[in-house]
């Protein structure tokens, strides 16, 4: 039985994004990321910019003239810092057949699963010191990822947001997450 999760808000107390790019910052830098963020993310509810922009501006302002190690031990060390919520406390992450698929950063998520849970996730890369975000697993190239990678059916997907539509489409179950709250949504066959 293939089951699917969102990551953030759906495994998650609170979306991870600011957090992830505000980590390890002095309390002066944590406050300059806090408006930039917002500041972007307001630019992205009226339409002036992607969520794909807003992420590349912050990788390149928060991890400028950092390396990939050090990349990667951010990413690691953040992870130890995400609150998860009661649905990602009560599944056997060691079961067969349990993929994510999110819009976060793929190094940060790894750290979460077991190597038996597949993990398709926003992916980057760093050429002459920029940053690039190579994949963005963000609302349809979620669905796209999975046929890509031969699922073409689901049994259950878990998510919290309608942007997942593309995949709520090829679930036999849709769960709804809020909070730590889990409904089963009219199922699609």
């Amino acid at each position: 039985m293939m089951r699917v999760f969102d990551f953030d808000k759906t495994l998650t107390i609170k979306d991870t994004t600011l957090d992830f790019f505000c980590f390890g910052l002095s309390k002066g830098n944590t406050i300059l990321c806090t408006v930039l963020y917002y500041v972007l993310a307001s630019s992205v509810k009226l339409g002036f910019l992607s969520v794909l922009s807003l992420k590349i501006i912050l990788l390149r302002l928060r991890f400028k003239n950092v390396g990939l190690d050090e990349w990667s031990m951010h990413c690691q060390s953040f992870a130890k810092t995400i609150k998860t919520n009661k649905l990602y406390t009560q599944v056997n992450w060691r079961e067969l057949d349990l993929l994510i698929i999110s819009a976060s950063f793929k190094e940060v998520l790894q750290h979460l699963f077991p190597y038996s849970v597949k993990v398709f996730a926003t992916t980057v890369k760093c050429e002459n010191g920029k940053w690039q975000i190579e994949d963005h697993l963000y609302r349809s190239r979620k669905r796209e990822v999975l046929i890509e990678n031969g699922i073409q059916e689901i049994d259950e997907f878990y998510t919290d947001s309608w942007h997942d539509r593309s995949v709520i489409e090829m679930a036999k179950k849709i769960y709804w997450v809020k909070g730590n709250q889990v409904t089963e949504l009219k199922a699609n066959r």
